[in-house]
């Protein structure tokens, strides 16, 4: 198996080296030493200062501002949370104190109209008189 292993790598090779008009050929030359082609550029030769320079652009200009904008967002999105929840006990922490802890149904129901329709008003003014009193001035 290992001879017939050989011969498809020395086709595949002389097919690689057929294709990219390379005259070199390590098996028949016999040389191990590898000549290098004026146009490829392989990163063993360059500086290894220049590796390191590119890994620390890569970590200060994508890195760290894609973990910066995913922690704003997940800040974000915490205090919207909040404000929800802030905004929920406020409204309606009365309504389950009233049905819950006292118990008294028409206490519940006088409150839970007056919720509702103030809600309702205060949401008329916004989307009638505002935009009005904005318009004439």
């Amino acid at each position: 198996w290992s001879t017939i292993f050989l011969q498809k790598w020395r086709h595949n090779s002389q097919q690689l080296i057929h294709g990219w008009n390379s005259t070199f050929n390590r098996f028949e030359t016999g040389d191990e030493q590898l000549v290098r082609r004026p146009l490829f550029r392989d990163r063993s030769f360059t500086d290894s200062l220049s590796v390191e320079t590119e890994r620390k652009l890569f970590k200060y200009f994508i890195t760290y501002p894609i973990i910066g904008f995913c922690l704003l967002f997940i800040f974000g999105v915490m205090i919207a949370v909040f404000r929800f929840q802030l905004q929920f006990m406020n409204s309606f922490l009365s309504l389950f104190y009233i049905a819950f802890y006292i118990g008294d149904m028409d206490k519940l129901q006088e409150q839970l109209a007056t919720l509702l329709i103030t809600r309702q008003v205060i949401g008329n003014i916004k989307e009638s008189i505002v935009p009005f009193v904005w318009e004439s001035y």
